[in-house]
């Protein structure tokens, strides 16, 4: 009975050894992506809008790519997440925010050229709403924007 219950006991620390092993594994190959780290994402300013100034924490493992994207400039306290995917020297990026019941409308692709390891280049798509009297409308419109690296993890 007594070696029953060790094997049970060791099969439940083999069970949670063996996941932290794993999330462990997950974040050491994250660290190694070339797009992983800190990157200041600045979009100039285009078609009415003001020059924003945005603080990108980004992992990269494989192909996939997912983070975080928070507004620094202006200050107006956006967060966005996103979710997406390298193929060559292309980024392909969907963001949506972080707080949907604040603003459930802010969401959009990013499309970016790898110019070198610290430099990115490409633009933003999102959907311009306007109201008329009796209806919405809605354009898609694209913004020029650049990631510049800012941190890259040891």
């Amino acid at each position: 009975m007594i070696g029953f219950l060790w094997g049970i006991g060791g099969g439940i620390i083999g069970v949670f050894v063996g996941l932290l092993a794993q999330e462990a594994f997950k974040y050491l190959r994250s660290r190694r992506g070339i797009l992983t780290g800190t990157w200041s994402q600045i979009i100039e300013p285009q078609k009415g809008e003001p020059f924003k100034r945005d603080l990108v924490r980004c992992h990269h493992i494989g192909s996939d790519l997912r983070g975080t994207i928070e507004r620094i400039e202006p200050n107006d306290q956006k967060r966005w997440m996103f979710q997406g995917k390298r193929i060559g020297n292309l980024v392909f990026v969907t963001f949506w925010r972080s707080n949907q019941l604040r603003n459930p409308g802010s969401y959009g692709t990013i499309q970016l050229n790898v110019i070198n390891e610290n430099d990115l280049r490409g633009f933003y798509v999102k959907l311009i709403v306007t109201a008329g009297q009796k209806n919405f409308s809605g354009e898609l419109q694209d913004f020029l924007l650049q990631w510049k690296r800012l941190s890259r993890p040891r």
